[in-house]
């Protein structure tokens, strides 16, 4: 992992954590509860992460079926390939700033849409290359980054962990 993703992490968790010492229960001062919202309000969450990212997961479904198919992929053909899964993370990050979510939740969902970022203009890199090999082109892609972030986020919410390359 390089030093620039364990710095963000380190940050995202240093955030978030001090997010949650911040959001004790209610009621008593000598409550232990640490939680980061009301269990109705971490449901509501967790189902707005879910649809939110859903454009993306079923865009990356497609992506790795279509990528599969060829050894050697074309210029048109990549094109036709990268431009469904930039428009599946843009309306994922969309749908992702649209959720109103706690102050501890927040940096993990605004790391997670910088990932998606830095993701987009690395497809944007692989759309505008003339064409090549599939696996190098796929190689080229920093996955890990986003599910790393994605995993904290979805940790904060009580989902499961996505599996890592």
């Amino acid at each position: 992992m390089s030093d620039k993703l364990r710095m963000i992490m380190a940050g995202i968790i240093l955030s978030a954590g001090m997010g949650l010492g911040a959001c004790g229960g209610g009621g008593s001062s000598s409550s232990s509860n640490t939680t980061i919202a009301p269990a109705s309000v971490l449901s509501s969450l967790r189902k707005q992460y879910l649809a939110a990212v859903a454009p993306a997961n079923a865009a990356k479904k497609v992506f790795d079926h279509k990528l599969s198919a060829y050894h050697y992929i074309p210029p048109t053909v990549l094109q036709g390939i990268v431009n469904p899964m930039i428009i599946g993370i843009q309306k994922a990050n969309d749908r992702l700033l649209a959720i109103a979510a706690p102050q501890s939740i927040t940096p993990a969902i605004r790391a997670l849409i910088t990932a998606d970022q830095k993701l987009i203009e690395d497809l944007d890199a692989v759309k505008g290359s003339t064409a090549g090999n599939a696996d190098q082109l796929d190689g080229l892609l920093d996955w890990k980054r986003e599910k790393v972030l994605a995993n904290i986020l979805r940790h904060y919410l009580g989902l499961g962990r996505l599996s890592m390359p």
